[in-house]
């Protein structure tokens, strides 16, 4: 009696009859209210989710000590090489820069008068 009352348990679990009904129905009044399947449906949810996150979370901390997960291929550098051309150029143009600021300091703008 026992297993059959198991076996009775297991299929009712699983059924998805309510979950199929608000599928095919459109009308909201033909759905009935069954908050065991609601609340079964939720907390076969959470435990899915949380088993595909336990599942990730033991991959990454496996990869992580095998040191598999953050391996950064090695580049062989050659060097720096100073371009003279470049700091040239940009030091002629701070020095253009610098006098073109000298020499409005010390001259006076002359502004057009709209209103005349």
């Amino acid at each position: 009696m026992l297993k059959k009352d198991l076996n009775k348990k297991t299929k009712n679990l699983f059924s998805l009859k309510g979950i199929i009904s608000l599928w095919r129905d459109a009308d909201p009044s033909k759905i009935e209210i069954a908050p065991y399947r609601d609340w079964r449906i939720m907390g076969i949810v959470f435990f899915v989710i949380l088993l595909a996150s336990f599942g990730f979370n033991m991959y990454l901390l496996f990869e992580v000590n095998r040191d598999n997960f953050f391996v950064v291929p090695e580049v062989k550098s050659q060097g720096m090489s100073f371009d003279r051309e470049g700091l040239n150029r940009v030091l002629d143009l701070i020095a253009t820069r610098e006098a073109t600021f000298e020499k409005l300091k010390t001259e006076t703008v002359k502004v057009n008068d709209p209103s005349l």
